[in-house]
C-alpha cells in the first residue's frame, strides 16, 4: 500500500468518497489537504477503496492518520490494514468515530478531547442576520462598518484574486512576525486563490470605493453545511472582519442550514472572537495520546 502525495488530480476521488460517506471535520476536507500539504506532508493512500490519510505532526515529528468518517464495516477493514503495518496513531477523530473504534477494540486506544482542534458550527441564518440580543454587538459593528463606508460585496474574479493576495500580503505585514504558523496560512491561502476553480472555492470581497478591505474563501462540504477556510481583512476598517462575514454567508450561503468556520487551534485570541459568535455547537474532536 502506497501513500502518495495529494495533487489536484486526486480530488475527484475524494469527492466521489466523500458522497458516499459525509464529512464534518474540516480537517478531512479536500481544500485543507491539497493547501496545506507544503508544511504538514499529508499523503493519502486507498484500503479497498476507502481513503487514508498519513501525515507528520510538527509538534512531536511522529506520524498520525486521519479517518475519514464512515460506518463499522468500512472503520474494521480500515484499522485492521493500518495494525498490519506497525503502530497506529489517529488524530482529529470525531466522538462517532472513537466509539466505533473502541467497540471494534476494546482497550486498543486511550482517546482524549483535543479542544484546540474542536470545529465551530453555526446557524447560518442566524449569521446572515445577526439578530437578537447575543449577536448585538456583532451588528453595532457592521452598522458602523456601513455607515463609515461606501462599499459593495463582489464576488472574486481573476482581477479580484491578485487584489486579494495584496491585501494577504499588507495582512502579513501587519503582524510583523517571523511565526511560521502565519507564513505556512498565508502561502496556504495564496494556493487556495490561485486554484479556486479547480478546488470548486467560492470566494467573495467588500471593496471600500475602489479598494477591496477583505475576502473570504470556502466551500460546500456537504449537503448541511458550508467550510469557511479563509478569511482575511485590513483592520484599520472597524467592523470590516463582521461585516465580510455577515455579507459571505448572505451572499454564497443561504441554501445550507450550517457553517464551519474550523479550530482556534489554541489561539485565546480566535477562541474568544469564535466564541463570541455563538456557534450552536463545536464539533469535538480526539485523538490518540
Amino acid at each position: 500500500m502506497e501513500f502518495k502525495k495529494i495533487t489536484l488530480e486526486d480530488k475527484v476521488i475524494f469527492d466521489e468518497y466523500y458522497k458516499k460517506y459525509p464529512q464534518y471535520s474540516g480537517f478531512l476536507s479536500f481544500v485543507n489537504l491539497y493547501t496545506w500539504e507544503h508544511i504538514v506532508n499529508f499523503r493519502y493512500a486507498l484500503i479497498l477503496g476507502h481513503i487514508v490519510i498519513k501525515f507528520d505532526s510538527y509538534k512531536n515529528n511522529n506520524e498520525y492518520y486521519l479517518l475519514p468518517e464512515t460506518d463499522e464495516t468500512a472503520t474494521k477493514t480500515v484499522m485492521d490494514k493500518l495494525f498490519s503495518l506497525g503502530e497506529v496513531r489517529i488524530s482529529n477523530l470525531t466522538k462517532n468515530q472513537v466509539d466505533i473504534i473502541e467497540k471494534l477494540y476494546p482497550e486498543k486506544f486511550s482517546f482524549s478531547h483535543k479542544r484546540s482542534s474542536d470545529n465551530y458550527y453555526y446557524n447560518v441564518l442566524d449569521m446572515a442576520t445577526l439578530s437578537g440580543k447575543k449577536l448585538h454587538s456583532k451588528r453595532n459593528f457592521v452598522n458602523r462598518f456601513k455607515k463609515e463606508n461606501n462599499y459593495k460585496y463582489e464576488k472574486i474574479d481573476e482581477k479580484t484574486k491578485e487584489e486579494c493576495i495584496k491585501l494577504l500580503d499588507l495582512w502579513c505585514e501587519k503582524k510583523e512576525s517571523e511565526d511560521a504558523g502565519l507564513k505556512a496560512e498565508s502561502y496556504a491561502c495564496k494556493i487556495a486563490l490561485e486554484n479556486m476553480d479547480a478546488l470548486n472555492l467560492k470566494g467573495g470581497v467588500l471593496r471600500v470605493d475602489s479598494k477591496v478591505v477583505a475576502f473570504s474563501l470556502g466551500e460546500e462540504f456537504n449537503t448541511e453545511s458550508f467550510i469557511i477556510h479563509f478569511e482575511k481583512g485590513d483592520t484599520q476598517y472597524k467592523g470590516v472582519f463582521q461585516t465580510m462575514f455577515m455579507e459571505f454567508v448572505k451572499n454564497e450561503c443561504m441554501h445550507l442550514n450550517l457553517i464551519n468556520r474550523e479550530e482556534d487551534m489554541g489561539s485565546e485570541g480566535l477562541r474568544k472572537a469564535k466564541l463570541s459568535y455563538k456557534p450552536c455547537f463545536l464539533l469535538k474532536m480526539y485523538g490518540t495520546d
